[in-house]
């Protein structure tokens, strides 16, 4: 038994290592690939950074995949047209007691402002 997966994202894996022409490092994403997945919510309600100085709102997102789907932090993920960074490593669920997999939890991060 396998849950649905009505909709769809897209993924930019993050490529570390890279460097500019100065030796510098620069965050790099390679290709982007859709993705078919089961859906998204958020955990908790939007948060401002303790920097007085800055007029900022942290969004974060749980992204539901089943099983076997990629990710990796730092990853970028296109939801709705709204780009979101993988924050840690995927989580999987699928080694319950259940007779079925529930898939993965994939938490993702954007930060406005």
């Amino acid at each position: 038994m396998g849950l649905p997966t009505p909709y769809t994202v897209v993924r930019l894996p993050y490529i570390p290592g890279t460097t500019n022409a100065h030796g510098n490092p620069v965050d790099t994403w390679g290709a982007p690939a859709t993705l078919a997945v089961h859906g998204w919510a958020p955990p908790s309600a939007d948060k401002t950074p303790s920097d007085s100085a800055r007029d900022a709102v942290e969004r974060d997102l749980d992204l539901y995949a089943p099983a076997g789907t990629p990710g990796s932090h730092k990853d970028l993920w296109v939801i709705e047209g709204v780009p979101y960074s993988q924050s840690g490593h995927v989580e999987d669920y699928t080694k319950g007691p259940w007779q079925w997999a529930a898939g993965l939890r994939i938490n993702l991060k954007r930060v406005e402002g």
